[in-house]
């Protein structure tokens, strides 16, 4: 990552190298090269290379990687990874959970509030889902104990047996093709 450091009169300038551009003008820094772009303005600040990019305004804030995507914004909070997303602005607040178990021997539970999907191909994956949540529960393996709590709503299937489906309250649907599901 470079780093940048205002020029003392902020006479415009290009510098071309080996190692990239440089830019500088009236208020305005830019440096990119093999390791990335480094860009400087009034109250902007923008940060890219091969780990994410990560941005910086006045009042908001992006950060971006592998990991997923997390913005900062008045009164707003976003959060975006391999598991889901939450998003929390004034009067709402809102939880996706999407979890993939292959190999199975995955606890699933989905708590209040939330809209979860799980999925268990490998078995012995008990899914749970909290009151309050909605929750789509598939295991393909069998040996899943499925349990959707009363003010939840569920949608429950078993490919491979042996459930034990339980629904607590009228939101629940369950789908049971090898048997023994109760």
């Amino acid at each position: 990552m470079f780093l940048l450091v205002a020029c003392k009169n902020d006479t415009p300038s290009v510098k071309v190298g080996s190692d990239g551009v440089e830019v500088n003008a009236p208020g305005v820094h830019v440096k990119a090269g093999k390791d990335g772009v480094d860009v400087k303005a009034p109250g902007t600040e923008v940060k890219a290379d091969k780990e994410g990019v990560d941005v910086k305004a006045p009042g908001t804030e992006v950060k971006a990687g592998k990991d997923g995507v997390d913005v900062k914004a008045p009164e707003t909070e976003v959060k975006a990874g391999k598991d889901g997303v939450d998003v929390k602005a004034p009067g709402a607040e809102v939880k996706v959970k999407t979890v993939e178990c292959v190999d199975g021997r995955c606890p699933q539970t989905c708590l209040a509030n939330t809209t979860c999907s799980f999925t268990c191909s490998g078995g012995n994956c008990p899914q749970k889902c909290e009151a309050g949540a909605t929750c789509s529960f598939t295991c393909s393996g069998g040996h899943c104990p499925q349990d959707c709590k009363a003010a939840a709503r569920c949608d429950m299937t078993c490919a491979g047996g042996d459930c034990n489906q339980q629904c607590g309250g009228a939101n629940c649907t369950k789908s049971c093709s090898a048997g023994n599901c109760s």
